[in-house]
C-alpha cells in the first residue's frame, strides 16, 4: 500500500502526539482507538491496521525537551493552534474570511 494509504493514520498519530507530549502510547491509545473512526475521514483503514502508521508517528515526534518545556510553555498550544488551522484549510473551512472592507482598505 502507498503512503498516501496511510497518511491520516501518520497525520491522527503526530498530531495526538502533540497535543498528548506527556502521554504514553499505551495510556492514550485506547482514545485514539475510539476516536478513529471520525478522524479518519474518507480512509478505509480499520484501526488494527492503522495503529501501526499512528505509533510510528507518534515515535517519531517524540516528547517535547524538558528545556524547550521550560523555555518555551505555550510551544505546544501554539503549535497545535497552527495545525488547526492547516487542517482546516485542507478540508475547506476557511478559519479567516476577510470582509470585503478588509480586501478594499488603501
Amino acid at each position: 500500500m502507498s503512503y498516501e494509504t496511510y497518511r491520516p493514520a501518520y497525520e491522527y498519530g503526530w498530531q495526538a502526539r502533540m497535543m498528548h507530549a506527556d502521554a504514553d502510547w499505551a495510556e492514550i491509545e485506547p482514545n485514539l482507538r475510539a476516536g478513529w473512526p471520525q478522524a479518519r475521514g474518507d480512509s478505509k483503514l480499520e484501526w488494527t491496521d492503522a495503529q501501526h502508521a499512528a505509533k510510528d508517528a507518534w515515535d517519531r515526534v517524540g516528547p517535547p525537551s524538558a528545556h524547550r518545556r521550560s523555555i518555551e510553555p505555550g510551544y505546544w498550544s501554539v503549535a497545535f493552534t497552527l495545525i488547526w488551522i492547516l487542517r482546516a484549510e485542507e478540508i475547506g473551512h476557511p478559519v479567516f474570511a476577510p470582509s470585503a472592507a478588509f480586501w478594499n482598505a488603501a
